[in-house]
């Protein structure tokens, strides 16, 4: 799943997501959001085929946040994570491999 249009001018206003690490990831990893402000924040794990596996978060978050991306019960593949605040939304691609 690559950056859409929408999602990159999130960037360009100061909503991103870093890349996942480690990565490719043996155990739990880590993701970091940043926004322009405080604001509920929905954090979605998905398959290589869209279907959503787990939700990581879904609520208030700072502007700054380093939240775990919990891998161990996932079997091995290609995941994404995705972000959701207001109008603004980021994803990140990452291989988990035990």
């Amino acid at each position: 799943m690559g950056t859409t249009a929408s999602e990159g001018s999130a960037a360009e206003q100061g909503f991103s997501l870093s890349s996942v690490y480690p990565n490719p990831v043996a155990g739990d990893a880590r993701i970091a959001l940043a926004q322009p402000a405080p604001q509920p924040v929905r954090l979605a794990l998905y398959d290589v085929l869209g279907r959503e596996v787990a939700v990581l978060h879904d609520g208030l978050l700072p502007a700054a946040a380093d939240l775990a991306v919990p891998t161990a019960a996932l079997p091995n593949g290609v995941y994404v994570v995705r972000a959701v605040g207001g109008e603004h939304a980021a994803a990140r691609r990452f291989v988990v491999q035990h």
